[in-house]
Parts: C-alpha cells; structure tokens; sequence
C-alpha cells in the first residue's frame, strides 16, 4: 500500500493493537476505533487493594508454548511471574458433601502471569502509536465498500461520524461482528455464518478479586487453588504478586478458515484472537492473528 494509505483497526484489544503498531511501524497511517473508554479488549488489570495490586479481570495466563506473548513481554520490558501452584488444593463436589483435600501437582504444566497485569501489554503497544491514532469510544456501527474504499460509520461522543479508509481490520469477537454491524454490500453467506458461529472464548465466564494483607494460606501449606462444582465460584487461584478444566458445554473455539482470509478484494480483515491456527482464543492467538492482518496489509 501506498504512504497515504489509510487502515482502520477496530478494537483495541491485543489482535487490534499488535496488527495496529506493526502497520505503524511499516509506515501505514493507522486508525484504531475502540467503543470503550480504555485499551485492553477482554483484558482488564485494575488496581486494587490498598497496595493497588494489578489483578486480571480477563486473561491471565500464558504457557510455554505462547512463545508470542513472552516475546512480546520480554520486548515491552514487562516482568512475567510463575504462576504459584505447589500445596495442597481444596475440592467440593457438592454443597452436601465435605470438601476434600489434594496434593497439587509440584511441577504442573508451567503458567505465568504478568505482573502488571495482561492490560500493560495493550498500554505500551498503545503508547507507541501516534497520539491522534487512537480513538477511545468510537463503536463501529457499519461498514459499507465504495469502489476502492470503504465507508466506516461509528457512534462516538460527538455522535455518528463516518471516515472513508483503504482498509478494515476487524479485531473484536467475530461473533460480535458478524451480530451487530450493518455490512453493504452483504457479506456472503458463509462468511456472515462463520462470524456468527465463531464461539468466544471464555465468554461465559466472569472474575472477581479478594484482596488480603499476606497469603496465609502459603503458611497452611495451601496453595491456593480451590475447585468447586457447588459454585457460586469454579475456581480459585493464587495471584499474589512476587512481592509478596471449565465445566459445561463451552468449548475452544475451532476457526473456520474463511475467517483466516482477506474480503472485500482485500479490503477487509478478521484479526480476533480467534481466527488464529494456533491457539487461537488466547493472548497469543491474538498476537499471531494481528500480525497476519498486518503482513496482508503491509
């Protein structure tokens, strides 16, 4: 594309950031549209506690084989944390039922946390784009293709504006998408279904965070981690920082590869973390999809 080329990225969550800073960094003008008020997508880090400890609300985790996301931490100078597994673990079965007590594994499949939280990767990526670039509360209502560029429309503070641009890069659910906006011309028939049936990953499932003044069940030889099939919580994890299987009929999503391939001739790109061949639905799902769109378009 050419230098005055224009590419929208709507979300700015980690897919929409990361295709977002490449095409800076490849000299395209970029444009991010985010609806909420903040950078982070489904990654949410507040502080909370009087020490104003960064919990993860959304994503957390990531494992050895998401090369992408140490990376990427390791290049935005931010410090990963072993997740702290070892001690036991407290099981209830029922509301009925004693809890049990089991030895968790000493050397599980190793995870890590960041320890400023998944949304400081979304606040330096963010950080590194050009101040009119991102645009906060702009919600993507329609997408309508004129020709050799598409017309984008968005709800913002200011009420609705529309902005021609060269290219969409669409980083938000798929299944949001595919409900919510308005395509011209439609889109076809299977691609409007595979949005549309593209799960999102973890979206039944909420967080909350309990803060307390030191980790006394680490002196109890607990590690933290209750499971509960009585509810109202499924798990329990230890999130202290170094200073101090889901049930039901949710399953990872399976990306359709017509998600994975540019429209519009090239005009429009899927990049949710989704869409992604490998382990798509995760942090580093999301990087691999952005950096797909960004190469197509770069």
């Amino acid at each position: 594309m050419s230098e005055s080329s224009f590419v929208l990225v709507v979300g700015a969550g980690l897919g929409g950031l990361v295709a977002a800073t490449d095409l800076h960094a490849a000299g395209v003008s970029v444009r991010v549209w985010e609806a909420r008020g903040r950078v982070g997508g489904r990654c949410r880090s507040p502080a909370v506690g009087p020490d104003e400890v960064r919990l993860d609300l959304g994503a957390a985790w990531h494992w050895a084989e998401h090369r992408r996301v140490r990376a990427l931490a390791e290049r935005l100078g931010l410090e990963r944390v072993r997740q702290h597994e070892p001690g036991v673990a407290v099981q209830e079965w029922a509301r009925d039922e004693p809890v049990e007590h089991f030895e968790w594994p000493d050397a599980p499949p190793p995870s890590w946390r960041l320890v400023e939280g998944t949304q400081a990767l979304h606040e330096r990526l963010a950080a590194t784009l050009p101040d009119a670039a991102l645009r906060r509360r702009h919600r993507l209502r329609s997408l309508r293709r004129t020709g050799a560029s598409v017309q984008a429309t968005a709800q913002t503070p200011n009420g609705p504006q529309t902005t021609s641009v060269d290219a969409v890069v669409l980083a938000v659910p798929p299944r949001l998408a595919g409900h919510t906006l308005q395509f011209e011309p439609a889109l076809p028939d299977a691609l409007a279904s595979a949005l549309r049936g593209t799960t999102t990953w973890m979206s039944p499932s909420a967080k909350a965070a309990v803060t307390y003044a030191r980790p006394f069940w680490r002196e109890q030889g607990l590690a933290g981690r209750v499971r509960s099939a009585a509810g109202p919580v499924h798990d329990w994890h230890d999130a202290t920082p170094p200073a101090g299987p889901t049930p039901g009929p949710h399953t990872p999503p399976d990306p359709a590869p017509i998600l994975q391939r540019p429209h519009w001739e090239g005009r429009l790109h899927v990049a949710a973390a989704e869409t992604a061949t490998e382990h798509p639905g995760y942090l580093d799902g999301a990087i691999e999809a952005g950096r797909r769109a960004a190469r197509a378009l770069a």
